[in-house]
């Protein structure tokens, strides 16, 4: 009987480190999928498919066929390239992210991680929202089944899409204890970028509006003079301007270090080193990063909005992100308070802990199985 043949988009995992959820989320879970299913065939799409062997070396299992898709417009991936694969090599079913190809939606499951734009678009740039309403709305509606990453996704998809609740699984976010843990080590990487262990604030994420990161920056000038420096990595993604304009103060350009050029291998190693991680994010559909932060033994403190109480629980300091006062005492109390830092850091070790990649890929696996 020949086996069931999956084919996983991956043409969001490229050759340049940019720290996203969906970039995480298909390496980690894909990954796991693969060494845990040896009975079903995968085929994985990607321009550059020998990158995919040096992330993971999962991805050169003997179930693993790579097929390289040309890096072109997704408007021809989606109605061209997607379709031709999946009949040039006879696939049973099609996995990818937000959008399904059209023709082919009941040959596919899909994850939609967040339909955020519709509550918050004033977030994301017009011609995204217009099309995404459009394209995300039909990928949810006609694939064959639907993932999420957190109950709050998936009440939102139920809520706005009028899909029927049966129809989407959550497979939420992990983290990976190999790569993220309590301690110092390695801290011969924050010598070359001039900072010292357990002495600055961390912020991590996307350059652009939702991310709060204007909200940060004044929260971090109220802390005052005395303060020890913010690091935010992340790449720009448009939007920046007004944070870049504060950044040009003289007393934030001192202080404030922004870093974009990070490998994969040395993100962790400035999580576990940090003495606090601040998330004022005004949205997220789930929130990869307090998660990492947590399962690095380094207290959090976050917006209480969407789905971000769902992943931190009670394990850090809840703000509202308008608060920039709020956020300010929340910095402060941490900085100066090694008891109550070490309370959040033990809560925020146990909940990172329920959150596992392996657990997650049961899930989705599952239903594979059902519908194989």
């Amino acid at each position: 009987m020949n086996r069931m043949t999956i084919a996983l988009d991956m043409h969001q995992v490229n050759d340049s480190n940019i720290f996203q959820g969906v970039r995480t989320h298909e390496l980690e879970l894909y990954s796991r999928l693969i060494t845990k299913s040896p009975d079903i065939k995968f085929l994985l799409l990607s321009a550059i498919p020998q990158k995919l062997i040096l992330l993971n070396s999962a991805f050169m299992s003997s179930n693993v066929r790579a097929i390289w898709m040309p890096d072109v417009p997704s408007w021809i991936r989606l109605l061209f390239i997607l379709p031709y694969i999946v009949l040039r090599y006879r696939v049973d079913w099609l996995h990818t992210q937000y959008i399904v190809p059209p023709i082919i939606a009941r040959k596919c499951f899909v994850t939609i991680h967040d339909i955020l734009y519709e509550r918050y678009p004033q977030y994301f740039p017009l011609l995204f929202v217009l099309r995404s309403k459009l394209l995300i709305r039909y990928s949810a509606r006609h694939a064959k089944h639907v993932f999420t990453v957190s109950a709050y996704s998936k009440k939102e998809i139920i809520s706005i899409y009028s899909v029927d609740e049966e129809k989407i699984s959550i497979v939420p976010n992990g983290v990976s204890s190999d790569r993220f843990y309590p301690g110092t080590d390695n801290s011969a990487l924050l010598s070359r970028i001039g900072l010292k262990p357990k002495c600055y604030i961390l912020n991590v994420g996307r350059l652009e509006p939702r991310k709060n990161l204007v909200g940060l920056l004044r929260a971090y000038q109220l802390v005052g003079a005395k303060a020890i420096p913010l690091v935010v990595i992340g790449q720009k993604d448009f939007g920046y301007h007004e944070a870049f304009n504060l950044l040009e103060d003289p007393w934030l350009s001192e202080n404030v270090k922004v870093i974009s050029d990070l490998a994969d291998d040395e993100l962790p190693v400035l999580y576990r080193n940090a003495l606090m991680f601040v998330y004022p994010s005004w949205a997220e559909g789930f929130g990869l990063p307090p998660l990492e932060a947590m399962a690095s033994g380094v207290p959090v403190v976050v917006s209480k909005s969407t789905a971000l109480p769902e992943v931190v629980g009670d394990a850090g300091i809840s703000i509202d992100p308008e608060d920039i006062q709020g956020i300010s005492s929340a910095i402060k109390a941490l900085e100066k308070n090694d008891i109550y830092r070490g309370e959040l850091i033990e809560k925020g070790l146990r909940q990172a802990a329920s959150f596992s990649w392996d657990a997650a890929v049961i899930r989705l696996e599952d239903v594979y199985r059902k519908f194989g």
